[in-house]
């Protein structure tokens, strides 16, 4: 995770990963979902 997104800590996105499956062919995909989210 190279760069960091303003209002979200990297727990956060940590945490929001494991939830969504960190085994995930997507991850990257979810990732970017997730930290524009807020």
């Amino acid at each position: 995770m190279a760069f960091r997104t303003p209002g979200v800590s990297a727990e956060q996105l940590r945490l929001a990963l494991l939830e969504k499956g960190i085994g995930s062919i997507a991850i990257g995909e979810d990732y970017l979902r997730i930290a524009f989210a807020a």
